[in-house]
């Protein structure tokens, strides 16, 4: 890996599914970073997704009965100890606000709803239960407190008369993928930014439309998020 390539890591609750989209992507040539970290609160199947794709993977038990203090300063270590630079997260804690400090505000998070409606858990069940025809992912900026921050960028999904939230979750989980995507090869390019005040600045929104959802994604990783998520 070049000593100037992005060193990126990813915090996983679930699957990781959507950190598997960026692994493949990278060994396909459309991004050039591969993660240089994975760090879960529960064990899953991205553990030996990074073992085979030689990828450092941390578990950090973060279940009842053990400390938060305790959690947050492992987290904050392993990203220390591995030079990360960005961190990602399809997670379900909070960060503390040091871990958030410690990375100069450059954390973003992958949220299954349309920011700020229904942020915290339950977001599909909640969107289902709204009576919405839409329901939405949003990607932003990880602020002080539950997914807040400054977005990034939205992408929408349809609701459909008698909805499951896995049959919602997989349609979300389709139009993530590209939009997590973008975000990466933006930030890998130096095309988005974070201030001095931790405020993001993308270059590909001075070039939207009145109306657009931010960003637009480039068509290879439509295509790619396409043949991945069949």
């Amino acid at each position: 890996m070049p000593s100037n390539a992005l060193r990126l890591a990813w915090g996983v609750s679930g699957r990781g599914c959507i950190l598997q989209a960026v692994i493949k992507a990278n060994e396909e040539g459309l991004l050039s970073t591969k993660p240089a970290l994975v760090i879960v609160s529960t064990h899953s199947e991205i553990e030996d997704v990074a073992r085979k794709h030689n990828i450092a993977s941390r578990f950090i038990d973060g279940g009842r009965g053990n400390a938060p203090e305790a959690f947050h300063a492992k987290f904050e270590a392993a990203l220390e100890e591995h030079q990360i630079d960005w961190l990602g997260l399809t997670f379900d804690k909070l960060l503390a606000a040091r871990t958030i400090h410690a990375m100069q505000g450059k954390i973003f998070n992958v949220h299954m709803s349309l920011l700020p409606l229904f942020p915290g858990f339950g977001a599909m069940g909640k969107a289902l239960s709204s009576g919405m025809r839409v329901a939405g992912v949003t990607v932003h900026i990880v602020g002080a407190g539950m997914d807040d921050g400054p977005i990034l960028g939205q992408a929408i999904a349809p609701i459909l008369a008698n909805d499951t939230e896995t049959a919602l979750g997989r349609r979300l989980f389709e139009s993530a993928v590209p939009l997590a995507l973008q975000v990466v090869r933006a930030i890998e390019r130096g095309e988005l930014v974070l201030d001095d005040e931790r405020r993001p600045h993308w270059s590909a929104w001075s070039r939207l439309d009145n109306g657009g959802f931010a960003p637009p994604v480039d068509q290879d990783l439509i295509d790619f998020s396409h043949a991945f998520c069949r």
